[in-house]
């Protein structure tokens, strides 16, 4: 067993029937390894170690499972859709890793089997590049791919991850001033316009408008699609407010005019079991909601319920009854405030 699991490591986390035919193990006794829980099975022909795949995230199970795939198809294939953007190191929010999504230089054909989704998209050498030593399509066209396959809301918010990874990366260099949103967007929307007519792409071109790299999670992303899709007026993202103690905080959303500030709690509700930690938390937000309200500026939270589909709409009109509040209530103040980059 010790030498499966060095063969595994090597690599990269998985082995083959073969490899344990060549350590003298039949595919039966291999059967009874995963019966007892000392293997597991990530595909057909290939296995991880069972205390090796217990540690893993998910998306680090799916990218074993995805080495182990590409091993088997050979040259020529690459990572695509939603297994590419799981290797960009993109949101996987909404993403279907159930199957390992590929790609194939000059490929024709598209079909699902044994876990592998062959997809038709026809790629040139130059649209692959190597990720931890994974083949994978470019993170646009990978982005471009998997929103053409989803829906509104996965699509902005995996067009808003890997704008927030650009965005991040220019900070890194010190060039987020130079950094512009519409040219990374306007890279995805090049690849949508070689898609013309393929069902899909306009979803796609909607999940690209949504998208704001400023988003802190999918939740955030997903207020956005909220706003879209019920008319809500779009609000100002990550927005920086001056204190009165001479402090500075940043809203997830502003609607200036109105004065509206809604802010998104994506956590899971603290009771009075919660660490201290949790608690000095939710205490210090608390005291910078109300240091916020003092400005002058009416404040609402979201959460992941507000979201549910079968809540949305209810949750829309909230927003439209809240703006209309503010206005009343706040219209006449001056904004005094500074937008954040």
């Amino acid at each position: 067993m010790e030498r499966l699991q060095r063969i595994a490591r090597q690599q990269g986390g998985y082995l083959t029937r073969q490899d344990g035919k060549d350590c003298g193990y039949l595919p039966s006794e291999l059967g009874r390894l995963v019966d007892r829980g000392v293997l597991v099975r990530l595909r057909r022909g290939a296995f991880a170690v069972a205390d090796d795949h217990a540690t893993w995230s998910r998306r680090q199970r799916h990218l074993v499972t995805a080495r182990a795939a590409l091993a088997h198809l050979g040259p020529g294939y690459a990572l695509s859709h939603d297994s590419a953007a799981a290797a960009h190191g993109l949101s996987l929010y909404g993403l279907d890793l159930d199957v390992v999504h590929v790609a194939r230089v000059a490929g024709t054909t598209s079909r699902t089997r044994n876990g592998i989704a062959r997809h038709r998209d026809v790629l040139e050498e130059a649209d692959v590049v190597d990720v931890d030593g994974l083949r994978v399509v470019r993170a646009p066209l990978a982005v471009a791919q998997a929103a053409v396959a989803s829906d509104v809301e996965t699509g902005a918010v995996l067009v808003s991850s890997w704008i927030s990874h650009l965005r991040s990366d220019a900070r890194r260099r010190g060039r987020l001033e130079q950094f512009s949103q519409e040219e990374a967007k306007g890279d995805i929307r090049r690849v949508l316009a070689s898609y013309a007519g393929r069902p899909g792409t306009r979803t796609a071109a909607d999940a690209v408008t949504i998208a704001d790299g400023r988003c802190d999670s999918p939740g955030e992303v997903r207020v956005l699609v909220l706003c879209w899709r019920f008319g809500v007026p779009r609000p100002e993202m990550q927005y920086e407010l001056a204190l009165l103690d001479g402090r500075r905080a940043e809203v997830d959303f502003l609607w200036p005019t109105q004065r509206l500030v809604v802010e998104f709690d994506g956590r899971v509700k603290y009771d009075e079991d919660g660490d201290e930690s949790a608690r000095a938390t939710v205490w210090a937000e608390k005291r910078r909601e109300l240091k916020v309200r003092d400005l002058g500026y009416h404040v609402v939270r979201l959460t992941w319920a507000d979201l549910a589909p079968e809540n949305a709409e209810r949750t829309a009109a909230r927003l439209r009854r809240e703006l209309a509040r503010a206005q009343r209530l706040y219209g006449h103040l001056s904004v005094g405030s500074s937008g954040a980059s």
